[in-house]
């Protein structure tokens, strides 16, 4: 019984076959339970099928991004799209970055154009292209862990909710500035590949 228990729980951390969709609502912080909202945000990371848009203030979790998001697109072939606040996110270490390094051919990276539009403060993604992310918190260091502060998030799959949240990033994504990999592969991490692993 004991073996059975840990071969369900290594398949349920494998991440190589995407979790169920979960059921869709709206939350605070403190309403979240012992889910918390970082962990309804990685519920639905891991049960991302084919792509994932991020519209993010803050990019730097390095369990979200560096563990889950990298885990659906090294294992699952998840195409993901950052559009980042650069001022915010253009470091070495940063997590969305060096995904972008390591899987250029998976994962795009653009960055706001802040100097004539001023700070991207918006926090959303896109699941699919049929399922959205919407609320207040941040996918940082910190704002993800509970007690930092008192966020917000919505999850829906209403079309009439999903659809115009698509049509807004694909309208910001066509004026992000691109990120080019190739000038940062002196410090992609050692298991990286160009394409996603079988």
């Amino acid at each position: 019984a004991a073996a059975d228990a840990a071969a369900t729980a290594a398949a349920a951390d494998d991440r190589s076959q995407p979790k169920p969709y979960q059921d869709t609502g709206f939350w605070l912080s403190s309403q979240a339970g012992k889910r918390s909202l970082k962990g309804i945000i990685t519920d639905e990371v891991d049960a991302v099928r084919a792509t994932l848009d991020v519209c993010m203030y803050k990019a730097k979790n390095k369990d979200l991004i560096g563990t889950h998001v990298r885990d659906a697109v090294r294992k699952r072939g998840v195409r993901v799209r950052f559009l980042l606040n650069q001022d915010e996110n253009d470091t070495k270490k940063n997590a969305a970055k060096l995904l972008a390094v390591d899987y250029p051919e998976l994962v795009k990276l653009r960055w706001w154009p802040a100097i004539s539009l001023g700070k991207l403060h918006a926090k959303y993604a896109v699941i699919d292209g049929k399922r959205a992310l919407v609320g207040s918190i941040n996918w940082g260091l910190s704002s993800l862990e509970p007690g930092v502060n008192e966020d917000n998030l919505l999850l829906s799959s209403t079309a009439a909710d999903v659809d115009p949240i698509v049509a807004s990033f694909e309208a910001a994504w066509a004026m992000g500035d691109k990120f080019d990999p190739t000038t940062a592969r002196d410090w992609s991490t050692p298991e990286a590949g160009p394409k996603a692993e079988a």
